[in-house]
């Protein structure tokens, strides 16, 4: 049987419970199913205007980002940036903070999920370590858009979670491998605001 991987999310603000998750897996592993393995840890850092997707508020400093990196590193599980605000502007990727932490974990180890190409080839031509995901935040619900998307330079692509339990629409997906599936989601399915919402949090994200 192939290793199934989790992505947990909140690096930051569920620091405590994924450390304690993780520490569980090591030295329980009878505590859980055979095959299953925390892929990455998501999220962003509190404060960092490239988040996107949900709210993080508040702030840390550096010392803490480090603790954080070496933290999971120890544990052997990448930590996964949220870098999908859609309202960044080419002024916005000069901010010193966001840049000192993706310099800070960048080690060819940990991961950035993006959604537009502003931020994309930024971290391509500054960055070129970190793998890179594409976000369900791109919205991508057409199936000849999505194995076009899967084609591309990207470690994962994150599906729309419209399609979670359509089987139709799954079954026509050309490399099921590279696909990760969002299962925590908070809008409802088919939500016409979703896109909206997405752009609301990334303006009060900045």
């Amino acid at each position: 049987m192939e290793d199934i991987y989790f992505y947990l999310p909140g690096l930051a603000d569920n620091f405590e419970i994924n450390v304690m998750l993780l520490e569980r897996m090591g030295s329980h592993p009878d505590h859980f199913y055979d095959h299953v393995k925390i892929g990455a840890i998501y999220g962003s850092i509190p404060g960092a205007i490239w988040n996107g997707g949900r709210y993080c508020g508040g702030m840390i400093d550096l010392d803490q980002c480090d603790y954080i990196r070496q933290t999971f590193a120890h544990f052997g599980v990448p930590v996964r940036f949220t870098w999908t605000n859609g309202t960044l502007t080419e002024d916005d990727l000069q901010n010193k903070t966001c840049n000192a932490i993706t310099e800070m974990f960048h080690d060819g180890f940990n991961e950035i999920l993006v959604n537009n190409d502003l931020m994309e080839n930024y971290i391509r031509d500054n960055y070129s370590q970190y793998p890179i995901i594409s976000s369900t935040t791109k919205r991508i619900t057409d199936i000849d858009a999505l194995n076009a998307e899967l084609e591309k330079d990207y470690k994962l692509v994150v599906i729309d979670y419209d399609f979670n339990n359509k089987w139709d629409y799954l079954s026509k997906i050309k490399r099921p491998e590279k696909c990760e599936v969002l299962i925590n989601a908070v809008c409802n399915p088919h939500c016409p605001f979703r896109k909206r919402h997405y752009e609301l949090i990334g303006k009060i994200q900045r």
